[in-house]
């Protein structure tokens, strides 16, 4: 509204009170929260390849719960990020197997 020139008023503040609130709550103390709780029992290499896939659950989620549409770019990003980090996981001899020398 500032930058509009509009004039603050306190209908505004109020009207836009709870939303913001709901999002600075929920958003970053509930979700953080959880992140942290779930993060106790995983070995921080783990914790870190599933939080690098943040982006790609966040863009997942949108098509899913919004309708937004994913181009087929997109959705290539999150096969070659999903396929890395799954890469990484899968221990090197399941990964690279070869068979016994006879």
């Amino acid at each position: 509204m500032v930058l509009t020139g509009e004039s603050l008023t306190w209908q505004a503040v109020t009207a836009t009170a709870v939303p913001l609130l709901y999002a600075g709550i929920v958003s970053s103390g509930v979700a953080y929260a959880l992140q942290i709780i779930g993060q106790e029992g995983v070995p921080p290499t783990e914790a870190s390849m599933l939080l690098s896939m943040e982006m790609v659950f966040g863009a997942l989620s949108g098509a899913l719960f919004l309708g937004e549409a994913m181009t087929a770019r997109e959705l290539t990003g999150a096969a070659i990020m999903f396929a890395g980090v799954l890469a990484a996981q899968v221990p090197g001899r399941i990964l690279w197997y070869r068979r016994p020398s006879r």
